[in-house]
């Protein structure tokens, strides 16, 4: 998983949290991490950001669900922010959850094409009214698939009300559908 996950929870934890919560975090989570020390660069492996996660939501007392889910929305735009040059063409929060497989994910199967990548199987079934999305990733992190639609829902102000339904297809969060019903503007 690449770095910039990490310093993005990190710093999500000490901007929405409390400040200086990551250092004890990463000291708490300190044996069960391969490294303490991330930068936005390198890879780790997704059990650190598990054991993380663990960690934060034990010292904070926060349901894991929920904290994940609002990384993950917190990690949409801080993405958004420095992978602008993948994303500036999409005008809608349809166009760009449809394309998140052929854009981004194909763009970094270029640059490291050893890296497993999450899939994001899109299936429209009304582009009019309803928008279905098939997560499915051996890391298991179907919360933070969740949090990110929900933050690019933000992201571009969805003026219509959107109303995300997820069906979870593993109890282990590797394959979840998200079905986006809206009304057509």
């Amino acid at each position: 998983m690449r770095g910039i996950v990490f310093t993005a929870f990190l710093t999500f934890l000490d901007e929405r949290r409390d400040f200086g919560v990551s250092n004890r975090v990463l000291n708490e989570s300190e044996a069960d991490l391969e490294t303490s020390a991330f930068t936005s660069v390198n890879h780790y492996p997704s059990r650190d950001l598990k054991a993380l996660l663990a960690s934060a939501t034990r010292i904070l007392d926060e349901p894991f669900s929920e904290m994940v889910k609002e990384f993950g929305e917190f990690l949409f735009d801080h993405l958004m922010y420095r992978l602008s040059m993948h994303v500036e063409n999409y005008d809608t929060w349809q166009s760009m959850l449809i394309n998140v497989e052929d854009t981004i994910h194909e763009s970094i199967h270029k640059l490291e094409p050893k890296r497993r990548i999450p899939v994001a199987l899109k299936q429209v079934e009304d582009a009019n009214t309803a928008l279905t999305l098939h997560y499915k990733s051996p890391r298991g992190m179907a919360d933070l698939a969740e949090g990110l639609i929900m933050g690019c829902l933000k992201h571009y102000s969805a003026e219509q009300a959107v109303t995300i339904v997820r069906f979870d297809q593993s109890a282990d969060g590797t394959s979840s559908i998200f079905k986006m019903t809206y009304e057509a503007t």
